[in-house]
């Protein structure tokens, strides 16, 4: 049998699927190949490895043929990806590799760099995929081919989403273990794009009912999959816990014999350096070498080479004279094992290591060379390095077996070490029964110190036992579950299935039978149907006279309605002639009989006039009378319906009535009405229009009303009415009309559509008002904004009007100079007050809400000055701004202000400019009183230091020549006598003058002293009564500071000499937590405010500078007559400040 055609819903799902994934891999297969491409879809697709791409590609193209049943071209593409994935799995799986011209990845080896790897798992999805494709376009049975398809898609996409949801997890783990090629997210997608889509066709489609039966098997192969690869990733991550502790004893090791080789290289190194620093003689030399080889165990002997490299002496001595003169006459460079180390230690001048040497009785050794130069310069340590000279090479021979014994074999258990030097294997203690697992081996590299050999090659292997202890049954463990948990989902399915079948079943049971009781149920009804129109048709028209006549108008039937509208029962009626119901004016005109000719003659008669009832009331009656015929067209009678109208043509009678009183209130409406009907042609105007107009209506119906538009109006208005004919919506227009004496008036026409009583659209009907004068104000109002924008437009700065309620800001109003000043517009600011204020600083905007709310507070002027930063590529500079506004007090305590906003940008530079110059002004007069006190201190130690000295020697010359004149020589004794004393006076202006350039109390004694003896000094001077209250008296302050102090008290003491005339002096030092205070006052004259601030105060002026610049305070307080009281506060400078200033002092 054929298959069938595939269906139209999954056939189109599996051709977009297709066709996306076969476009998806052929652009990553472009920026594979095209590098100009690649940059374009580097974030697209260029990440897949083009193997992967080609196998998409063609998988994708397969699909898409699927769909258009191309049998031979749809194998032909899944075998082609059967054999790219195939292979990948033979390179990958079956651990041997093709030929090079038969690799795979021989294909782009030149695209993009490497060919960029497959993983496992992706090969087996592309072989997958070709499967199911070629099954689905050569199976010829459908189940059987079906049922291989939903076990491979199963596959597919259990392997796919492990792979996806492995990837996103990011974990190195699973990479390594799945040997994943870090572009798993695409490639992912795309196969579960497949798998979903085959999946999809598969279990579609009601041919495929049968299918769904073995759905529980794909289900249960779909879990299985998922298990296996959960158990390989488990026993990978365990192999690679066992890697890693095999490589962490091989680190250890590796560790262990590179310590003990550098700590062998660094005692003969410290044993050369001995005699390079002590020089001992060959006694003591041979006698320390000795001492050495007992000390250490696997030291064999020690040589000693002279500067000619021939070993002279070896220790321990052998006891043989002969084998010691051997070793003795030694060259050391004539063997070639020992010249490659050698030659390194000598042109690097430190320990060399020979590496591994065979010995004749099969042992090994090491030897270390370590070479002893003599300084130069002389026999001492010291000396110039360059110029030393070799002295002589300690050569130390060290045994390997023990101390490689005690380092790889013991220390370890279940792990056997192998040593290589080269090719050649120096260290192997495993025997030959020993079972180790050489597939889990670690090399490490061991570095040797500058020798011949660079290095060892550590080989570290593991036991079996060893392996085997590492390994659990976890992996096993969760294989069996998973199997479990497999087989238990598809039971699980397999009775959900079942129970869903069966409820199906019962299902189509039940609507057969519901079917089969609809069917009984409608053949009853329609029975009774049939039984009860006839009085059905009575009870519904009880509205309705309904009553039959004979051929000649007698009545033969009458119903319920009739009985209720004539009035008449019916066996009071019956066989009486219908002409009862007209009135006496209709039976004289023979309206009966009349009526009953033409209903014959013409089929119908249809008449409404006025009826008689029983009682001899008249009312309105809408009659029709139909004649009854048999099958062979024999008049049987007639047929009368009869319905009452009176209350409808009442109705009808208000509706006119209504209707003319509505025309005449439009008419005497004192605005221009029209109205059109439902083609847009006007059929009435009210007098107020004519009036408006001077026109007639006969001029003005149809479209004669537009001639009198304006003509640039004209178009616009028939634009307006025609647009709104077939939306049959309202509309407003507003156009020139032209008045009677000739001007045009503006209108706005509002126009509104209006139906009949049944619904229907007649036409609209509009009412305009007289815009005229209206339009005048507004072009007014126009012309007195322009000139207000054009009179806020010269004002220097922003214009506005702001509206604050307490919590929220509005502009009401922003000239034009806001976008001059911050790029922003008027309207922007008047729609979001934040467009302006959201650009303060949040201090400037806190200070801006809280000086506006104090201000309409007081209701009083509000002035603020802050900062606005610059927006963005707009503002080139933060501008400082100044606002001014009045308040008027509005109704719901809100309030109105009035103000500008002006921009004080450029005064607050200068501002600064002048601050700045301040600056700079003061750290120039620091400067230059640091200039000033550093000359004074050099001038007053070269004073004391230089003359003092001077005058010193001169007054012991004079006091050494006075004993040795005679009494003869009296004059020049009293001459010497005088220069005596001339010497005593030159000495105390010396120190007189010194002290007061750099009192040596402030350097000595600290500030407090100084401070008692400038005080003690200007009492004696002056006379004016000095005293100095001091807590504590020994207080350490900073030499800057306590420089600043004194300058200030002697500054203030000159003041209190020159201008205050007082008798006492009071000086308080106190010292605090924060720093110090000086305070001195006096009883003298005082003055006043204005003296203070005259320009000659330069005493006050220097002490106020002084301070600010140690970052303290200077108060004066004075009045006249109440004398000055001068306060110094400073604050405590750091640790690091004072450390600086303690070192300069």
């Amino acid at each position: 049998m054929t298959r069938p055609n595939f269906p139209a819903r999954p056939a189109i799902f599996l051709f977009v699927t297709g066709f996306v994934v076969a476009v998806y891999a052929a652009l990553a297969l472009v920026a594979r190949f095209d590098m100009n491409w690649a940059q374009a879809l580097e974030s697209v697709a260029s990440r897949m490895p083009p193997h992967v791409a080609l196998g998409l590609l063609l998988g994708g193209a397969s699909l898409m043929s699927c769909t258009f049943r191309a049998r031979i071209l749809s194998i032909a593409l899944a075998v082609a990806v059967i054999v790219l994935g195939g292979v990948h799995l033979v390179e990958f799986g079956a651990g041997w590799q093709l030929p090079a011209a038969l690799s795979v990845g021989s294909l782009f080896a030149d695209t993009a760099g490497d060919a960029a790897s497959i993983s496992l798992l992706t090969a087996l999805n592309l072989v997958l995929i070709g499967t199911m494709v070629a099954v689905l376009a050569a199976a010829r049975e459908q189940l059987a081919s079906d049922v291989i398809v939903a076990l491979a898609a199963s596959a597919v996409l259990a392997i796919s989403l492990v792979s996806l949801f492995a990837h996103v997890s990011g974990s190195r783990f699973v990479y390594d273990s799945l040997r994943f090629s870090g572009a798993e997210l695409e490639i992912s997608i795309a196969f579960i794009a497949l798998g979903l889509s085959l999946t999809i066709y598969i279990f579609s489609g009601a041919e495929r009912i049968e299918l769904r039966k073995w759905a529980p098997i794909p289900l249960w192969f779909g879990v299985f999959i998922c298990t296996l690869l959960l158990w390989q990733a488990l026993r990978v991550q365990e192999a690679g816990d066992a890697q890693q502790a095999v490589a962490r004893t091989a680190a250890a090791m590796r560790g262990d014999v590179a310590e003990h080789v550098q700590a062998r290289t660094e005692t003969l190194r410290r044993f050369a350096a001995r005699w390079q620093i002590y020089q001992p003689s060959e006694a003591q030399w041979r006698t320390e070498a000795n001492q050495y080889v007992k000390y250490l165990s696997d030291l064999t002997a020690l040589y000693w080479a002279d500067d000619d490299l021939r070993v002279q002496w070896a220790e321990p001595a052998s006891g043989d004279e002969s084998g010691d003169k051997a070793a003795s006459g030694l060259i050391l460079s004539d063997d070639p094992a020992h010249r490659a180390a050698l030659d390194s230690a000598l042109a690097h001048r430190d320990v060399a290591v020979t590496g591994s040497i065979d010995l004749a009785g099969g042992g090994r050794e090491l030897h270390v060379y370590a070479p002893v130069y003599r300084p130069g310069g002389g026999n001492g340590a010291a000396g110039n390095p360059a110029e030393a000279t070799l002295a002589g090479v300690v050569v130390g021979v060290f045994r390997l077996q023990p101390l490689l014994d005690g380092l790889l074999k013991n220390q370890f258990p279940g792990f056997a070490a192998t040593l290589k030097q080269g090719d050649q294997i120096i260290y192997d203690p495993s025997g030959p029964g020993e079972k180790l697992a050489r597939s889990w081996a670690v090399t490490e590299t061991i570095p040797l110190s500058q020798g011949g050999d660079s290095a060892w090659q550590l080989t570290v292997t593991p036991t079996h036992e060893t392996v085997r202890q590492t390994q659990s049954s976890i992996p096993e463990a969760a294989l069996a579950s998973g199997i479990g948990l497999a087989s238990l989902l598809a039971f699980m399915a397999f009775l959900l299935q079942t129970a869903w079948r069966r409820s199906r079943q019962l299902s189509i049971s039940n609507q057969a039978l519901a079917y089969e009781v609809r069917q009984r149920v409608a053949v009853e009804r329609a029975a009774r149907e049939a039984e009860q129109r006839s009085r059905l048709i009575s009870s519904v028209v009880r509205d309705y006279a309904i009553y039959t006549l004979s051929t000649d108008g007698l009545i033969t039937s009458w119903n319920e309605g009739a009985q209720l509208t004539k009035g008449y029962a019916a066996e009071d009626i019956l066989g009486k002639h219908f002409s009862i119901f007209f009135t006496e004016e209709q039976i004289e005109r023979s309206l009966p009989e009349r009526s009953l000719q033409l209903a014959a003659t013409q089929g119908r008669y249809e008449d409404e006039d006025l009826r008689v009832t029983a009682d001899g009331g008249e009312f309105c009656a809408d009659e029709v009378i139909t004649p009854m015929r048999d099958e062979q067209g024999q008049l049987q009678g007639f047929s009368v319906i009869t319905r009452d109208v009176t209350e409808r043509k009442n109705v009808e009678q208000k509706i006119r009535e209504s209707r003319d009183f509505y025309m005449k209130l439009i008419g005497d409406f004192p605005n221009p009405v029209r109205r059109s009907d439902a083609s847009g042609r006007c059929d009435y105007f009210n007098r107020a229009w004519l009036d408006f107009t001077g026109r007639s209506l006969e001029q003005e119906l149809g479209d004669g009303w537009l001639e009198g538009v304006h003509p640039d109006d004209r178009e616009r208005c028939m634009q307006a009415h025609g647009e709104v004919l077939t939306e049959r919506t309202g509309f407003e227009v507003e156009y020139r009309l032209r008045r009677a004496d000739g001007s045009y008036g503006s209108l706005l026409d509002f126009s509104q559509p209006f139906y009949d009583q049944r619904g229907r659209f007649t036409g609209y009907i509009g009412a305009c008002y007289d815009m005229t004068e209206r339009r005048a104000a507004e072009i007014a109002l126009r012309s007195s904004e322009a000139r207000y924008e054009a009179m806020t437009s010269n004002v220097p700065g922003m214009v506005f009007q702001l509206e604050t309620d307490g919590a929220s800001i509005h502009f009401r109003y922003v000239s034009r100079k806001v976008y001059q000043l911050f790029r922003i517009g008027p309207g922007a600011v008047k729609t979001d007050a934040e467009a302006l204020l959201g650009l303060m600083p949040p201090q400037d905007r806190e200070r801006f809400t809280s000086s506006l709310a104090e201000a309409a507070q007081h209701m009083t002027e509000w002035q603020w000055d802050g900062r606005v930063l610059p927006r963005q590529r707009e503002l080139k500079e933060i501008k400082w701004v100044t606002v001014k506004a009045s308040p008027t007090s509005l109704e719901d305590s809100r309030t109105l202000w009035d103000g500008v906003l002006f921009d004080d940008t450029a005064r607050r530079r200068a501002q600064l400019e002048v601050e700045h110059s301040r600056e700079q002004l003061r750290a120039l007069s620091h400067h230059l009183q640091a200039v000033r006190e550093e000359e004074k201190s050099h001038l007053a130690r070269e004073i004391h230091d230089e003359l003092g000295g001077t005058l010193t020697a001169l007054k012991m010359d004079i006091a050494w020549l006075i004993p040795r004149l005679t009494p003869a020589q009296g004059l020049l004794v009293e001459r010497i006598r005088g220069m005596s004393q001339l010497v005593d006076s030159a000495v105390y202006a010396m120190r007189r003058i010194s002290s007061e350039l750099r009192p040596t109390l402030l350097d000595d004694l600290g500030l407090v002293a100084a401070l008692q003896w400038q005080a003690a000094e200007y009492q004696k001077r002056t006379g004016t009564t000095c005293s100095v209250d001091a807590e504590p008296e020994d207080s350490v302050v900073p030499n800057e500071l306590a420089v600043a102090f004194f300058r200030v008290f002697q500054e203030a003491l000159t003041n209190v000499t020159r201008h205050a005339k007082a008798s006492h002096v009071i000086v308080t030092w106190r010292e605090r937590a924060d720093g110090y205070l000086l305070q001195i006052a006096d009883d003298g004259v005082g003055f006043s405010e204005g003296h203070r601030i005259k320009p000659t105060s330069n005493g006050i002026r220097g002490m106020t500078e002084r301070a600010r610049h140690l970052f303290g305070n200077v108060s004066v307080a004075s009045a006249p007559g109440k004398g000055t009281t001068v306060t110094v506060s400073l604050p405590k400078a750091s640790q690091d400040e004072e450390a600086r200033s303690s070192a300069t002092g």
